[in-house]
């Protein structure tokens, strides 16, 4: 090795490595479409192999390189005005232009707005409103993204880019970019605080899946990890309380950090978590406030309530139950399982807490049941378990972040198939179950 690294080799890494990402990500960026398995297929690998690489070759880069590296992959995805792998963008541009209108985006659902304002960008002919795939939902997007949103409105027409779809998908990618920055910078941060080596923060400023559907597809999950971030270094900071404040804003982009509140109570007590409970909620509530009106809370619940009784994408658990009550009854109990299944994830996440030991990994292990139990997944959900896995030494949140890519292909199908979801639910599960018992056996191998 010591040869190797004399002659160069470092050098040789880093062209490999930079190599076979750059051709990558230009790919997924400037060409490959959804609808296309095989060259869909190579970008993936290409991504994924170079992330792999240098996984097993980090300590030869600084962070600084890392950091350095993981900006120009995303700076590959801003000047293309499209998002390739996703659609989603559109309801963001939609939600995002009435904001800034000064229209409630959770008052009407796309339809009944378009049915009202014909020979505007909004009407039924407009080339925003025929890109929507949520036309018939009212928006599930909390206050935070659509402040965000409504920002690059803003700055669009600032720049002289009104009602130009392509300069608002510009426009949103550099703002992302900041934010991955911004995340990024903390991280390392983090990592020094604790004494850890600042490489690992490569573990998601690397990470294809992070880069592809924050700095490609603007998911709004990378806010959220933001301002999780900052509530993480502001509690390491002894402010608590504080961190509180980022904590809801955190909740104001998606509800899902609700679920780690009870666990810090073994960590900072019952007062002081019922102070950060309160001010944290209190803080997302506040931010619903230029939103509030009649039909808010009921068009909100409408819309979330989707993801238990109607929607159903890429599960695990929950296709299997769906399936085996189908095949008895003939029917598809959504309204009753997605539900159920919410309830069997209460009675876990219930379980772990009586049993937690560790705050960081608890907060993971409920990510999973969460995860396992919807009815839907999407990759960008698995994004936070890579920001967990940096601070403990579960490992497999990288290689689920590569098997959940497998779902893209669901699209080229057209349909559920069940080897493609077996594949990639069984990488996930048994490289969960090997990091484990690895973890356990490598603990005991120390005592």
């Amino acid at each position: 090795m010591k040869k190797l690294l004399a002659s160069g080799f470092p050098i040789l890494l880093l062209i490999f490595f930079l190599g076979a990402s750059l051709v990558g990500y230009g790919g997924l960026a400037w060409y490959v479409e959804r609808d296309r398995p095989e060259q869909l297929a190579i970008c993936f690998l290409l991504v994924f192999s170079g992330y792999a690489y240098w996984w097993f070759n980090r300590s030869l880069l600084s962070w600084r390189t890392i950091l350095i590296t993981a900006v120009l992959f995303r700076v590959l995805f801003v000047f293309d005005d499209s998002c390739r792998l996703s659609d989603d963008v559109f309801r963001f541009i939609w939600d995002a232009e009435q904001v800034a209108m000064g229209q409630n985006p959770y008052e009407f659902k796309p339809t009944e707005w378009a049915e009202n304002h014909p020979y505007t960008q909004f009407d039924q002919l407009s080339p925003l409103y025929q890109s929507l795939n949520s036309e018939e939902y009212y928006s599930v997007y909390p206050p935070t993204c659509q402040l965000t949103w409504g920002n690059s409105v803003w700055i669009s027409n600032m720049l002289g880019y009104e009602n130009n779809i392509g300069a608002r998908i510009i426009v949103l990618k550099s703002i992302y970019i900041i934010i991955e920055i911004i995340t990024m910078l903390l991280l390392v941060k983090i990592l020094l605080k604790r004494g850890q080596a600042a490489q690992l923060a490569g573990i998601y400023a690397l990470n294809p899946l992070v880069i592809i559907e924050f700095s490609g597809n603007l998911h709004p999950e990378a806010l959220m990890i933001l301002f999780l971030v900052v509530a993480a270094v502001l509690a390491l900071s002894q402010r608590f309380l504080l961190s509180a404040i980022p904590f809801g804003f955190a909740v104001a982009t998606k509800f899902l950090p609700i679920l780690f509140i009870p666990f810090l109570i073994k960590k900072y007590g019952w007062k002081q978590t019922v102070l950060f409970s309160l001010i944290g909620l209190g803080v997302a509530a506040l931010l619903f406030i230029p939103f509030v009106s009649n039909h808010l809370l009921g068009n909100i619940t409408e819309s979330l309530g989707l993801y238990f009784h109607t929607f159903e994408f890429n599960a695990s658990t929950y296709f299997i139950v769906r399936n085996i009550v189908y095949s008895l009854t003939g029917f598809n109990y959504i309204t009753y399982i997605g539900p159920a299944l919410m309830g069997l994830s209460a009675l876990i996440i219930a379980i772990l807490w009586w049993r937690q030991k560790s705050t960081t990994q608890s907060f993971l292990w409920v990510y999973v049941v969460y995860i396992l139990l919807a009815t839907t997944v999407h990759p960008w959900y698995l994004a936070i378990t890579l920001v967990l896995a940096i601070f403990t030494t579960r490992r497999w949140p990288m290689v689920a972040s590569c098997a959940v890519m497998l779902s893209y292909f669901l699209y080229t199908f057209g349909k559920e198939t069940w080897w493609l979801i077996g594949v990639e639910y069984f990488l996930i599960i048994s490289t969960m179950i090997f990091d484990y018992w690895y973890s356990k056996k490598h603990i005991e191998n120390m005592q």
